[in-house]
């Protein structure tokens, strides 16, 4: 019965070893960290698309949009390659939000409760569509 428990145990160790992943290797490493900063863009994107839609329903003039985008974001960019990219993200958001059809007075009849629900909505369905593309990408 004792060599039964003995081989048993031998099988399921074999097993478990055989199954398991591999360390993570260099590569793999690198591939976590672009992974890391893909998402990253994406969700700096996605808050860039919020505040952009929310100040085309508030009215607001674009190229003020953008000196207040550039200033929020911009600014926290750690290095040239992300404020590149933080300066790209801020100008698509600007011209898609800019082709949005709004209506006219919708500063006034539209609450600010509804602005928010249409900004966060906008943001999270941009969040989606950037990490969906660059998961069909790998």
């Amino acid at each position: 019965m004792q060599t039964w428990k003995t081989a048993l145990c031998l099988v399921t160790l074999l097993t478990a070893a055989a199954c398991a992943k591999p360390p993570a290797s260099a590569t793999g490493e690198v591939q976590r960290q672009t992974v890391t900063d893909a998402e990253s863009y994406c969700k700096t994107s996605a808050a860039v698309s919020h505040d952009a839609i929310l100040a085309r329903l508030e009215g607001e003039k674009p190229a003020d949009t953008e000196a207040r985008l550039r200033q929020k974001y911009v600014t926290a960019a750690q290095n040239d390659e992300s404020r590149r990219l933080t300066l790209s993200a801020i100008s698509i958001a600007i011209s898609k939000a800019q082709r949005t059809n709004v209506p006219a007075d919708s500063k006034t009849s539209v609450s600010a409760e509804t602005k928010n629900r249409i900004a966060d909505r906008i943001g999270e369905e941009e969040y989606r569509f950037c990490m969906n593309t660059l998961n069909a990408n790998q």
